[in-house]
């Protein structure tokens, strides 16, 4: 199913990473997207943090950023989401 994933050397091949990033650290979740019970929790923990933090949420693509995000995709390898910083 899914849980905490703690570095890219342990993760299984097949399966995908949802990193949250936040004033506790970060949490690592993996899934695997042929699961659709799992991507549905997945999806759902992505949809609650983005109501209620409206974090910057991106893609990685072969350890390179790949694209800003706004909704969840469960193709994406790996989904980083992190607090908005605010400039002073």
């Amino acid at each position: 199913m899914f849980g905490k994933r703690k570095d890219k050397l342990q993760r299984k091949p097949g399966l995908h990473v949802l990193v949250i990033l936040d004033h506790t650290g970060h949490t690592e979740v993996t899934y695997d997207p042929t699961d659709p019970v799992a991507v549905q929790e997945v999806r759902d923990q992505f949809d609650a943090i983005m109501e209620a933090q409206r974090p910057l949420v991106y893609t990685m693509v072969n350890g390179e950023q790949g694209s800003v995000i706004t909704e969840f995709d469960p193709s994406a390898e790996e989904i980083y989401m992190s607090p908005q910083l605010v400039g002073g």
